[in-house]
């Protein structure tokens, strides 16, 4: 297995949610999830789920929906230990999206777009797993923090297109 912000014996599954619902508490779509757990590939009902915009804690439902924990639930589940990791590993990962250093310029061959038209390509399933986009501001790009789909979490806020390099 490949190092995850989980560790290296940590398994990194991954994937898009078809019909992605909203979070409750910051309105974000959330069309992508990671699972730190061998058995389960895809959330359930009842999975639990971390908005990695808001890091609201919640459980995944029919629908498919999200509902916030709260009380001796979420009580509960913070003491679980991939829970606790999974919550490190977003904060980590945004404090490195905050550290954005849009410095490289974008080769000619890259292929350049909006963020929402990126993000509405890849909700057909295009890019999916054939290359590696970057994040772009100001015509320059940042190649220390990668976008690879499926996952949209990776593109900062403040980046107003992705370049899109096919393998």
């Amino acid at each position: 297995m490949k190092e995850t912000p989980w560790g290296k014996n940590a398994p990194n599954i991954h994937g898009r949610l078809e019909n992605a619902p909203k979070c409750p508490t910051c309105g974000k779509l959330l069309d992508g999830f990671t699972n730190t757990e061998l058995h389960a590939v895809r959330p359930t009902p009842g999975s639990i789920m971390i908005c990695s915009y808001c890091e609201t804690v919640m459980e995944f439902m029919e629908g498919p929906k999200f509902v916030p924990l709260t009380g001796e639930k979420l009580e509960s589940v913070l003491v679980d230990v991939n829970v606790k990791q999974a919550l490190m590993a977003i904060r980590s990962s945004k404090r490195k999206i905050q550290a954005m250093a849009y410095t490289d310029s974008v080769p000619d061959y890259a292929d350049v777009m909006e963020v929402s038209e990126f993000k509405e390509q890849m909700q057909y399933g295009a890019y999916y797993d054939d290359g590696v986009g970057y994040p772009v501001k100001g015509g320059k790009m940042d190649r220390s923090r990668p976008i690879n789909p499926p996952s949209l979490t990776a593109i900062p806020e403040d980046a107003t297109h992705v370049a899109w390099f096919n393998k």
